[in-house]
């Protein structure tokens, strides 16, 4: 019930980071996102990522918006 008063009321900001793989990191895990450059601060939730095995590889990580409480 939570996910879905979340998902239907609060408007989704959505980012997506482009970083050193962090190879523990695990979709629905909560970062904190701090970049003075943009403006961007809070916490988000890890929903999709992908990166490259090679040596030099980076990693794409594409989040939105935690909420703490809505109600």
């Amino acid at each position: 019930m939570d996910n879905l008063v979340y998902q239907t009321t609060y408007y989704q900001e959505a980012i997506t980071l482009n970083c050193l793989p962090v190879y523990h990191l695990s979709p629905n895990t909560k970062i904190k996102v701090e970049d003075d450059r943009t403006g961007i601060r809070g916490e988000y939730l890890v929903k999709s990522f992908n990166y490259s095995l090679a040596h030099d590889g980076m990693m794409s990580i594409t989040a939105t918006r935690a909420v703490d409480r809505l109600i």
